[in-house]
């Protein structure tokens, strides 16, 4: 059976349109400053974090002593981490970055970039053009959207990833902007149990470290309160520029991944909301 096709927007705009709600989730949704503790005794300076974002990996490097500097691909991006953080980041596409090669000692590719792609050609070109950057022995370290196994459990058993292995972005973000419960609405579109979203959903919460449970919560209701008093801004374009869906991988279809690639791993850093893949 042919696999759904795969309908992609400008990812450009999605991550314009994604600034003003980053403050809320950039340290809970893929790779974070958590993240990071077991990779430093492997970094040296300078470092690059390719994926950017709004400068949250960069300001926590440059507070450990790295030298660290940053490129993403969204205009509005760089100008947010300037406005929040005081840090300048290079504007330019990770497949063409303006440095010279060798430039830096270790790299950083954030949730965002390569796991959001689907076509083992682009991401052979962004992976090659961060080799061309950094020094030959230098380290790489490429992360992707991860979950633990009893929230992808959850995730599966409602629909937000599908059976072809696509997380279901734009239907997630339309229902959670809507102030809704993503997996309820969308596990009652597939006649789930009540009863099993519910229990899934326990599970999951109790997956996640205790300080993270919190910080989600906090953050959820923050969210709920501002969208319910007309705080934030209007989300249609935010909701229309989402991708209908990206790919999802979990540790296995990433070794799968990089087997296809034939570019071999040196090991894989587990999370509970990310992946990170190191490449020596």
């Amino acid at each position: 059976m042919s696999q759904p096709e795969i309908v992609m927007t400008d990812m450009t705009s999605y991550w314009d349109a994604m600034c003003p709600l980053l403050d809320y989730i950039e340290d809970l949704i893929g790779i974070n400053i958590r993240n990071l503790d077991p990779l430093y005794p492997f970094m040296k300076s300078p470092v690059l974090v390719v994926g950017a974002g709004q400068g949250l990996l960069i300001e926590s490097l440059r507070q450990k002593g790295f030298s660290a500097e940053g490129v993403d691909l969204s205009p509005q991006m760089v100008a947010y981490a300037e406005k929040r953080r005081g840090i300048k980041l290079f504007h330019a596409n990770a497949n063409n970055m303006p440095f010279q090669d060798n430039q830096f000692a270790s790299s950083i590719v954030a949730t965002g970039v390569i796991d959001f792609l689907d076509d083992n050609d682009q991401i052979r070109k962004i992976l090659n053009e961060v080799k061309r950057v950094t020094a030959s022995q230098g380290e790489i370290f490429i992360a992707f959207l991860g979950f633990t196994p009893q929230t992808e459990d959850l995730l599966r058993y409602v629909g937000m990833i599908s059976d072809s292995g696509y997380c279901r972005v734009r239907a997630v973000t339309e229902v959670a902007l809507a102030g809704r419960l993503p997996a309820m609405v969308l596990g009652k579109e597939l006649n789930k149990s009540r009863f099993g979203i519910i229990m899934r959903i326990i599970k999951a919460a109790m997956s996640l470290p205790k300080t993270m449970r919190k910080v989600m919560l906090k953050t959820s209701k923050d969210l709920k309160k501002k969208l319910k008093n007309g705080e934030l801004p209007d989300f249609k374009n935010f909701i229309e520029s989402a991708p209908e869906r990206v790919p999802y991988r979990n540790k296995a279809r990433i070794k799968e991944l990089f087997k296809n690639l034939s570019i071999p791993l040196t090991d894989i850093f587990t999370f509970d909301n990310c992946n990170i893949v190191r490449l020596s």
